[in-house]
């Protein structure tokens, strides 16, 4: 779970950025289902959540129907407010991802597998690149396109890290979890 989890902040932050969120000039909503606070008459102009009923992500479309109606959206990434453990280990916590997975892509099969496969070439495989380029330049030192590839390989490794930081910091785990992306 504490490697896990994580990843799945970095994912939705990624998605759903929470300063686009904010903005009433875009169309990126957000909430979370562990804790929302609407006002009535938003919530009531949007028909509540029989507006949404169908959804299976329910939190994150009764945030989009209350934003396309007008109202602001204001999400706050903090612990200090409201804290709640949405997952209590692992069989949680996947039975929450694969519920979620497929509906966060809209139910489009292209959408799904073109992000999944997206997500495992800048999340999970970096750290293959940089293996793979290790070996490359062990085998040709000389190689200048061996040296490139190692300096590409690093460099993509480091945004993979700094982009899970913030995730990591949210959730007060040791900076060295950022490393885990990959794992997570």
């Amino acid at each position: 779970e504490r490697v896990a989890l994580p990843g799945l902040v970095t994912a939705i932050s990624m998605l759903y950025p929470v300063g686009w969120a904010n903005d009433p000039r875009r169309a990126v909503a957000l909430a979370a289902g562990a804790f929302i606070l609407v006002r009535r008459a938003a919530y009531e102009k949007i028909g509540g959540h029989g507006a949404v009923r169908s959804q299976l992500i329910e939190d994150i479309n009764l945030a989009r129907k209350i934003k396309a109606s007008g109202a602001r959206v204001h999400v706050r990434m903090t612990t200090d407010l409201v804290s709640t453990r949405m997952y209590e280990g692992l069989a949680d916590l996947w039975e929450g991802l694969t519920k979620n997975a497929y509906a966060g892509m809209e139910y489009h099969p292209l959408k799904f597998w073109a992000g999944l496969v997206a997500a495992l070439a800048v999340t999970v495989l970096p750290p293959v690149y940089l293996l793979a380029c290790v070996t490359w330049l062990a085998l040709r030192p000389q190689d200048r396109a061996a040296w490139a590839g190692l300096s590409l390989a690093g460099l993509v490794n480091l945004l993979v890290v700094a982009t899970h930081l913030p995730a990591v910091r949210f959730l007060r785990l040791p900076a060295w979890h950022a490393f885990l992306l990959p794992v997570s």
